[in-house]
């Protein structure tokens, strides 16, 4: 099978808190908003909201276990980027460097879906 990657969709427990994050705080480009569906542009593909039921995974841990996701973003300038998700109250583990590795950083969506910034 030949595919290309077009969207990814998160599943979120409250609409408008997760507008509000992916929009205002890591500045994302909105394509289309609603109660059932909000979608961002990503570089060719998109990211898309829709509201989730609270499945009770709380020993889940989001990012490290399997079934969970990692999202990343590239941005050229890490340092600057940490600095503003942290003055707009995100909490980010970074940069750090770990080996060999460019830069990364990494926090947590309001549902608590790992995140990840890596130096482009």
């Amino acid at each position: 099978m030949e595919a290309s990657f077009t969207r990814m969709t998160v599943l979120v427990s409250n609409m408008d808190r997760s507008v509000r994050f992916y929009r205002d705080i890591l500045g994302l480009r909105p394509l289309t908003m609603s109660d059932e569906w909000s979608e961002f542009s990503l570089d060719g593909a998109s990211l898309a909201l829709h509201p989730g039921r609270q499945a009770g995974l709380a020993n889940l841990e989001n990012g490290t276990d399997a079934g969970t996701l990692h999202i990343a973003f590239a941005v050229s300038d890490i340092e600057r980027a940490c600095e503003e998700l942290w003055t707009k109250g995100v909490v980010v583990d970074g940069p750090r460097v770990l080996g060999d590795l460019p830069p990364i950083a990494t926090f947590s969506d309001p549902d608590g879906l790992s995140l990840g910034l890596e130096k482009s």
